[in-house]
């Protein structure tokens, strides 16, 4: 649709260039989605905020031209915002080869626009109905595992991953309302987000000694809440986390520390085995090799395949990702995965709705 409205413009004037940018659904930016020449056109994905007349079409939701003499454009550029219904959905950019268009050039790629951003509309329209549809369905589904099944712990995965896919949501907790003392007690949590380094909880190692000696230190702790000889540290370490148990292993790879991984069970009440944690320590390396070589923000994907692969070597429930920032010496979370099944025992997680 895009590339054939380029090519239509082409053909209405004599043009040099067009560019179609559109807003992203997803974060309100605008993004460039195709360009193209009377030689031909591409679908691309670029931000437009570098050309500012595209921005100035949006704002000022009318159709202007643009001279050389402006020193904004190289060529006589007509700008057209892309409406439909009175909403905003994007802007289109022709650029002459010479002279400036003639009005009725000017009125034939306005209509053009317009048949654009009516089919850009109606695309949208169909894509969240699909949308709409996809959730239904999965919540349908949701729905039959929790009538065929008398596994409350199967139910309730089920459950939480048919609604995180659903709504496209990083945490679900699936919770009983108690209703006698107005609070809310958990019974399952799944987790599949991911945070930018900048954006992730910070833990500030001076606060968190058994953290502080696998970063400074590389040592690996593994530690459950039965241990004979459980010290304070390691008790508020667990109480902390929610968990039963817990094994930290620092992410490097020649000596070069990269980051932390925490892996947690909330039921297991034994320390990680030898073999669980050899395999453990295999599938770190590998972690370590891919953030020496790569940004942490370029890999969500591959990070959270780590983690998941962490969490089934492991029989784990959760997995904790940690960048470290070496400038602040201070562990960033980038990640967390896994489930959590309490089904209404004691130690699980209680919302107080009157708090």
């Amino acid at each position: 649709m895009l590339r054939r409205t380029i090519e239509a413009a082409c053909y209405i004037a004599d043009v040099d260039s067009a560019i179609i940018a559109l807003i992203n659904n997803q974060d309100g930016t605008l993004r460039i989605r195709a360009r193209g020449t009377e030689d031909g056109s591409v679908l691309v994905s670029e931000d437009a905020h570098h050309l500012p007349y595209l921005v100035a079409g949006l704002q000022k939701g009318i159709p202007f031209v643009l001279s050389p003499a402006e020193e904004t454009v190289a060529r006589p550029t007509l700008v057209i915002p892309l409406f439909a219904q009175g909403e905003a959905l994007g802007v289109m950019a022709i650029s002459s080869q010479g002279d400036p268009f003639t009005p009725s050039e000017q009125t034939m790629l306005t209509g053009l626009s317009t048949y654009l951003a009516a089919a850009v509309a109606s695309a949208a329209q169909i894509e969240r109905t699909r949308t709409t549809s996809r959730e239904l369905s999965m919540l349908i589904e949701a729905s039959n595992a929790i009538a065929s099944s008398l596994d409350l712990g199967s139910v309730l995965q089920t459950t939480t991953r048919h609604l995180m896919r659903a709504t496209q949501a990083h945490w679900c907790i699936i919770a009983d309302w108690d209703r006698e003392n107005n609070r809310l007690l958990t019974l399952g949590e799944h987790r599949d987000a991911y945070w930018p380094v900048a954006a992730g909880r910070v833990i500030d190692l001076t606060a968190s000694p058994i953290r502080e000696k696998a970063v400074h230190g590389g040592k690996v702790y593994n530690f459950s809440i039965r241990d004979e000889g459980l010290n304070g540290q390691q008790r508020m370490l667990l109480e902390a986390l929610g968990v039963q148990r817990v094994l930290g292993l620092p992410i490097q790879h020649e000596g070069r520390l990269v980051g932390l991984v925490e892996l947690a069970n909330i039921h297991a009440h034994m320390p990680y085995s030898h073999s669980q944690r050899n395999r453990s320590i295999r599938q770190v390396l590998d972690l370590a090799t891919y953030l020496l070589t790569h940004q942490p923000s370029d890999g969500s994907d591959y990070l959270r395949q780590a983690a998941h692969n962490l969490v089934a070597e492991a029989a784990a429930d959760w997995a904790t990702l940690y960048y470290w920032d070496r400038d602040s010496d201070t562990l960033v979370r980038l990640l967390e995965y896994g489930s959590g099944i309490w089904a209404g025992e004691v130690t699980a997680p209680v919302y107080d709705l009157d708090a």
